[in-house]
């Protein structure tokens, strides 16, 4: 599921995002077509599964090459709130 999500930010697919993460930012269409390119990967992720819910916590690198200027990098502990739907899982909440 992770490497889906890190896919859709990678070809700046906001519906591709939605698929993993339905409760994603509202301006992450904006955001994402703004972009010459963006990069999300997620680092040492460490699962903690309960019933039809997870935790996740890990580290969120995310590389965003602005239309002009340099290169934004930000490394950020993260934690993700998981749930389990018909169709597999899918991020409820990203901290």
């Amino acid at each position: 599921m992770f490497a889906q999500y890190e896919r859709a930010y990678a070809q700046r697919d906001a519906a591709a995002v939605r698929r993993v993460h339905p409760s994603a930012p509202a301006n992450l269409d904006a955001a994402l077509s703004a972009a010459r390119s963006y990069r999300l990967d997620i680092q040492n992720p460490q699962i903690a599964v309960q019933g039809d819910s997870a935790s996740v916590t890990a580290t969120r690198y995310v590389r965003v090459q602005p239309p002009a200027g340099r290169v934004q990098e930000v490394t950020q502990a993260t934690t993700f709130s998981l749930r389990r739907g018909p169709n597999g899982w899918y991020i409820d909440t990203v901290r």
